[in-house]
């Protein structure tokens, strides 16, 4: 499953696995990477192995309720019918907005920051659009407000002064940035002579970064 209008991504992939294959690359999927294991000391490893959703906890926490962005567009949550909110309002957040909406489900984007800053990290035309789209759709947005407790069927936000307002949920959904993995990168790093890092495991970002950062890497080896 990918973001809405974004369908055209799947592309990229199929045409980057197709040029590995004709380029001879050996590709090993559904394993975990263990140093010890090989035959062969690298002389060279490039690590790229992105990021994870940044995780909260909250007071109150009612843990089946909770669920990240990520688990809801790889189809590993299926709301249908729902309340839902959404926690981030940048890209990602608008976008899985838009995802859940289209799937039958009432679904409220709450922001700390202001309106202003709504996927404030999307390309300006693309923005533009996203928020046009949603607006059309029927999604709310709650902004300056914060979490203070979720409950089983409602959560408690507040604002800037103090001020709380109740808000009524079946499922809580987290998009509120991502975290680095680079755990690899760290045990490998003095026991082979040159180690880079590439793409989210250096700081999440997008796929113009992380393939500009994977060729010129390559052309400096």
């Amino acid at each position: 499953t990918i973001q809405p209008y974004k369908e055209k991504l799947n592309w990229l992939i199929t045409y980057l696995t197709t040029q590995l294959h004709k380029l001879g690359v050996e590709i090993h999927t559904g394993a975990a990477f263990d140093y010890g294991s090989l035959t062969d000391a690298p002389d060279a490893v490039i690590v790229a192995t992105g990021a994870q959703p940044l995780l909260e906890g909250f007071a109150g926490f009612a843990p089946d309720m909770v669920v990240t962005a990520e688990n809801v567009l790889l189809g590993t949550v299926k709301p249908r019918e729902q309340r839902v909110v959404v926690l981030g309002g940048h890209q990602v957040g608008c976008e899985t907005a838009e995802f859940l909406v289209q799937r039958g489900n009432s679904v409220t984007v709450v922001a700390r920051s202001g309106p202003e800053n709504l996927a404030e990290d999307a390309p300006r035309t693309y923005r533009i659009a996203l928020l046009g789209r949603l607006q059309r759709l029927g999604v709310s947005f709650i902004t300056h407000h914060d979490v203070k407790e979720i409950r089983q069927g409602s959560m408690l936000l507040v604002d800037g002064d103090g001020k709380t307002q109740k808000l009524e949920a079946d499922l809580v959904v987290l998009a509120r940035g991502y975290m680095p993995v680079n755990r690899i990168g760290e045990e490998i790093r003095g026991r082979v002579n040159e180690v880079y890092a590439i793409g989210d495991c250096v700081e999440p970002r997008d796929i113009a970064a992380a393939m500009y950062e994977g060729a010129w890497v390559a052309s400096q080896i």
